[in-house]
């Protein structure tokens, strides 16, 4: 007993040491933002372990954006595309190659047009309008900017965002910071802070045997087929409030704080001489339910509309207006979206990049 607690010590003593010296700790590359909440460290080389997932490399620039190698970014290049959105525009779970981002910015590069992507995952309206703000404050200069507004940015708006007392600062709403205290979010932080290995065990054991296994609320999920159709039930209501009138009233109010902070950022971009373009996509739970004439898309194209802004609509390429008898929607998720995830897998990203610049107008 003795000498095997001898070997758990060292065996921790190691883990630790490795997690500093390597710089295997998620911490060294998303960081918080005492303005906009999170963020990327700038000018890294992070080489991301996502389990079942696979490894993709998290490259910074000098500003914390994501790109394809560190380098400085001037500040006075006005002739300059900027992206924003979350993690779909992030580039989730890839190599920064394979994102639509990734794939605009090497077009856009060969026009003389830099292009930024100022994406991270978990963004919503309300820190696209405030990191916009900061950076322009700070002098950064550009000549458009593209905001690609998710399915998920309601959720967040109405359930998770907020300013503190100041106005001046985003934080999470108070039930979210309750539920952050919770002891396996602890557990789970001193681990992957600071004994990634042993992190990494225990995340794969997971994600091989528990999280194929039990879904939402014990429900049981052994095959890719069953977890599109939890993802796209009314059971995972972050993204099937465009499908369904009961949750999509429970998040009024996220629509109207995502269009409220979208006016402001609209507003701080005339002033600046910038001109906006509104893109959307659907998440495949819009593709399972055929969801063409999207809610999603009545908003945002109104919006656009009545403001004189550019609207993409990226839904047609993934949603059939109407089933016929010849299709099969799980496969035509498959094509687009990573397995047992609802962000866009290589496929799905380079649709996106071939209809954006097919039709963007700079």
């Amino acid at each position: 007993m003795r000498i095997l607690t001898y070997i758990l010590f060292l065996f921790l003593i190691l883990d630790v040491s490795l997690t500093k010296i390597l710089g295997l700790s998620e911490n060294k590359i998303r960081v918080s933002h005492e303005v906009f909440h999170h963020h990327f460290k700038p000018n890294k080389n992070f080489l991301s372990n996502n389990g079942k997932y696979g490894k993709h490399s998290i490259i910074t620039n000098s500003l914390g954006f994501r790109d394809f190698s560190k380098r400085d970014i001037k500040l006075d290049d006005k002739n300059r595309l900027i992206l924003i959105g979350d993690s779909m525009t992030e580039g989730l779970l890839l190599d920064y190659d394979f994102t639509f981002a990734g794939l605009v910015s090497k077009y856009f590069t060969k026009q003389k047009i830099d292009v930024l992507n100022a994406g991270v995952m978990s963004y919503s309206p309300i820190i696209y309008y405030h990191k916009i703000k900061y950076y322009l404050d700070k002098g950064l200069q550009f000549s458009h900017l593209v905001v690609f507004i998710d399915i998920s940015d309601i959720e967040d708006e109405s359930e998770f965002y907020e300013l503190d007392a100041s106005g001046k600062a985003i934080i999470y709403q108070k039930d979210i910071l309750e539920s952050n205290k919770t002891l396996k979010k602890k557990i789970r932080k001193l681990l992957k802070n600071n004994f990634y290995i042993t992190f990494a065990t225990f995340k794969f054991l997971d994600d091989q045997i528990v999280e194929r296994i039990w879904g939402a609320a014990g429900k049981v999920i052994t095959s890719e087929k069953e977890f599109i159709d939890h993802i796209a039930s009314e059971n995972y209501p972050r993204g099937s409030w465009t499908i369904n009138k009961k949750i999509y009233d429970e998040r009024k109010e996220g629509v109207e704080r995502s269009l409220k902070y979208m006016n402001l950022l609209n507003e701080l971009l005339i002033k600046n001489n910038i001109k906006l373009t509104i893109a959307v996509y659907p998440w495949f739970t819009q593709v399972y339910h055929y969801d063409y004439d999207s809610i999603q898309v009545k908003i945002w194209e109104e919006f656009a509309n009545d403001n004189n802004i550019d609207f993409l609509n990226l839904f047609p390429i993934f949603v059939s207006e109407r089933p016929n008898q010849d299709d099969d929607i799980y496969q035509e998720i498959k094509e687009n979206y990573i397995p047992y995830d609802v962000h866009f897998n290589k496929n799905g990203n380079k649709k996106i990049a071939d209809f954006f610049i097919k039709n963007f107008k700079f």
